[in-house]
């Protein structure tokens, strides 16, 4: 499964969104499987794609994975791209998040821990048909994300890196298994990027007027990530909110 899947996906629902489904921190498993399943059927209407991230499911132990291990076939139900950030999976926790129970469409995982451990990812893509997003830039990490490295900058490195493992697995619109998650980065960085990694998905965040250069002409290879919400029509108000804007700058062919 390369991006063209998660493509398809994007153009039906005319909305190149992402939202997040996670308990806050500090709820209890009662209240945190309600608040996740409201989450999920307020976005499910709009967005084509849902964000786990692994840390707060983590923090409540074995429930908090039975919790994700329900999730998971309710975003199916509804045709939904499911994604589980796992940042620094090894090679056999990226296996169970791929296949029963868990079974996810994708992962996102850091690229820093550096090329020899990426190819073994990408051969277990292959073998599950799935994709992965390589966590190139966050929010918070510019102090270090953000250092020249000879003619680029550190996750700029990250980003050529996914760009070379998924040289060899283009799908039919040519994007491949390996996408590249940037998180606020400059506009005017961000339209260059979108030129140097030309065949390369991105998952981005930030305003609409920001990211629609993440977007190639046809306002495809791109998504953008919802931040965690507050509640559930906090949830729904957002992403109605960021697709009313996007509609302003990208249009989905």
């Amino acid at each position: 499964m390369s991006f063209d899947h998660l493509q398809s996906k994007i153009k039906t629902k005319k909305c190149p969104l992402c939202a997040t489904v996670a308990p806050p921190a500090g709820m209890e498993r009662e209240g945190a499987e309600a608040f996740c399943r409201n989450v999920l059927e307020a976005v499910s209407p709009i967005v084509p794609a849902i964000r786990f991230p692994l840390p707060p499911y983590l923090a409540l132990g074995q429930k908090g994975l039975a919790l994700l291990e329900a999730l998971l076939p309710l975003a199916r139900q509804e045709k939904l791209f499911t994604l589980i950030q796992a940042d620094f999976a090894d090679t056999d926790t990226a296996k169970a998040l791929l296949s029963q129970p868990f079974d996810a469409d994708c992962l996102i995982v850091s690229g820093y821990p550096g090329g020899p451990q990426l190819p073994p990812l990408l051969e277990l893509c292959r073998q599950e048909d799935k994709c992965f997003f390589l966590l190139a830039r966050v929010a918070e990490g510019g102090e270090l994300q953000d250092l020249v490295a000879g003619d680029r900058l550190v996750y700029q490195v990250v980003g050529d890196l996914a760009h070379r493992l998924g040289g060899n697995d283009l799908g039919q619109l040519g994007y491949g298994r390996s996408g590249i998650l940037l998180e606020h980065v400059y506009p005017s960085d961000l339209r260059n990027l979108r030129k140097r990694w030309d065949r390369d998905f991105l998952l981005v965040s930030g305003t609409a007027e920001d990211i629609r250069f993440a977007f190639d002409q046809y306002g495809r290879g791109a998504m953008a990530l919802l931040p965690f919400p507050a509640s559930p029509e906090e949830a729904r108000a957002t992403a109605e909110g960021l697709r009313k804007e996007l509609k302003d700058f990208v249009t989905i062919l």
